[in-house]
């Protein structure tokens, strides 16, 4: 997942996220193109083909990472990333209303 997001998001964010996430994470954002434009539904394609899950599998793995990148990272740079996306990845970056 986290190589699909290097893909979305510009160069600089990836780079400044895998500054604040563990050492073995950082390769799977950086040195990535970036900048690509897809929508949520290729990101949830492209995480379930890396993955083996079904489509719906992928979108509550992609949730689950977003909300453990919340917690892992400074609420600067998580916005950062949130406002590189379009508000249509709404449903992806945030939690699930109860």
């Amino acid at each position: 997942m986290l190589q699909t997001l290097a893909a979305r998001i510009s160069r600089k964010e990836a780079e400044d996220l895998a500054a604040q996430l563990p050492g073995d994470l950082q390769p799977l954002l950086r040195d990535k193109r970036g900048g690509e434009r897809f929508g949520p539904d290729e990101f949830a394609e492209r995480v379930a083909a890396e993955t083996a899950l079904d489509r719906e599998g992928a979108e509550r793995a992609i949730r689950a990472v977003f909300a453990t990148l919340e917690e892992a990272v400074s609420g600067g740079e998580f916005g950062d990333i949130a406002n590189e996306l379009p508000r249509e990845y709404d449903r992806l970056v945030a939690p699930p209303a109860i």
